[in-house]
Order: structure tokens, then sequence, then C-alpha cells
């Protein structure tokens, strides 16, 4: 999972398949990647996240907000360490992460439309999207445990040593 990438090989690798909402250029100025436009509320305790109409996933499912809530849950619960600064201060995150609670809260999904809320203000959430460890990733629809992305390439096999890719 993409919440787990330790290595500079394993974010050049998920970086080809699977991509981030936001994302910056060489320069270090932030921009869309799979959402068109964001915006901060009540002083950045609350975000908005209106995602792109032409998003797919690798099996060919439509990005909708919710596949993004699945995505940032998962990620939540997969991650066998300290999580990306952009879930860490998700609205009770903990609960959710200890399995206190079957959904996590801070998240709701309205159509295209991710909201994203926080105990605090996080001015720079939109900038944390743009971790390569915040990346989409949901289970493949034929099961057996794969995960699926939006990147141009798509995971065809792996091994403790090698990973083989396919031009999505």
């Amino acid at each position: 999972h993409p919440v787990n990438c330790r290595t500079r090989g394993d974010v050049e690798t998920l970086a080809a398949t699977f991509e981030t909402l936001l994302r910056t250029d060489a320069n270090g100025v932030l921009g869309p990647n799979l959402v068109e436009k964001w915006v901060g509320v009540d002083g950045g305790r609350v975000f908005r996240l209106a995602l792109r109409d032409d998003v797919r996933t690798h099996d060919g499912r439509p990005v909708t907000a919710e596949v993004a809530r699945q995505s940032f849950e998962l990620a939540i619960r997969a991650c066998e360490r300290d999580l990306p600064l952009a879930f860490a201060h998700l609205a009770g995150v903990e609960d959710y992460r200890c399995e206190q609670d079957e959904r996590l809260r801070a998240l709701s999904a309205d159509g295209l439309e991710l909201t994203c809320r926080f105990e605090q203000p996080l001015p720079i959430f939109p900038a944390l999207l743009s971790d390569v460890r915040t990346a989409l990733a949901i289970p493949a629809e034929n099961a057996g445990g794969e995960l699926v992305g939006t990147g141009p390439f798509s995971i065809r096999s792996f091994g403790q040593d090698r990973v083989t890719l396919a031009r999505n």
C-alpha cells in the first residue's frame, strides 16, 4: 500500500501507479491532480475537495468522493507506522484507526466532493495531500487483495525484490 512506502524506489514506483489528489511542480508550487479545486473554510478546520469527473481506476471504476473516502480509510487502517500528516490530524482518526469507529467521521462524500474535517485548523492540508503516502489506492473489484490506482501504470506482478508494471 502506498501509505507504507519507505524507500526512494518505493516512492518512484508507487507514484507511477497511484496518484495523489494534489501535486507539486518542480518549483514546489501546489496544483491540482485528481481534484479540480479545493477550498478551506472555518479557518482551515474544513476542506472541500472537488474531484475531476474524468478519472477512472485501473479496473474502470469512476473516481468519486466515496472512492477517495474509502481509499483514505483503507490507508489509515493499513498504515504500519506513523500516519502521513494529512491523515494524522483528521478528526477522530485515532478512534477509527483503533477500530472503535466503523467509518472515519472526519470524512464525508457527496458525488465528486470530499469534505475533510479537523479538530484544529490545518491550513497546509492541501500541500500534505501531495505526499505519495496519501495516494488513492482501493481494492480491485476482482478481489484477490490487489490494489488499483489511477496512474499511468498498473502493477502486473511484484515480489520481494522486483515489481513489474504495465502501461495503463
